[in-house]
């Protein structure tokens, strides 16, 4: 009756042990998600979907773009968060792309916004994008 007493004790203290971990490591992950620092300076701005994705898209998106230093971001459209690298040209733009495929290309203006094209396929970069934006710079709350 000991051995399985203790047995029994013993699976449970380690199930114990798994669910900390388990928790531990959905804790770690949760703060880990890129967000952007709304307290701090970032860009807002609405794409506009053009050619075949204008009616697959939301026309109410809301994108945020935000440096966390000269050649990393953190990139949102609506609630899904990515952190990349941007690629920096000569003109003083950059392009980054979210999952390989597609391509973000981001040009300052004299305003101070940034003014982007979006293309969900990059095969080709001489058709026109499937979506524009003017983000605006938006001040730490």
């Amino acid at each position: 009756m000991k051995k399985k007493s203790l047995w029994c004790a013993a699976l449970a203290g380690a199930g114990m042990m798994a669910a900390v971990q388990i928790a531990g490591l959905q804790s770690a992950a949760a703060q880990s998600k890129p967000t952007i620092e709304t307290g701090m300076e970032h860009f807002q701005g609405r794409w506009v979907w053009q050619g075949a994705l204008k009616d697959k898209r939301d026309p109410k998106n809301i994108s945020r773009l935000q440096f966390t230093d000269r050649d990393r971001i953190v990139y949102c459209y609506k609630t899904l968060c990515v952190e990349v690298n941007v690629h920096r040209d000569a003109g003083g733009g950059f392009s980054f792309t979210t999952n390989g495929k597609n391509n973000f290309v981001m040009v300052s203006d004299a305003s101070g916004n940034l003014r982007g094209r979006f293309w969900e396929d990059f095969t080709s970069p001489s058709r026109p994008p499937d979506a524009v934006v003017t983000f605006t710079l938006k001040s730490g709350i």
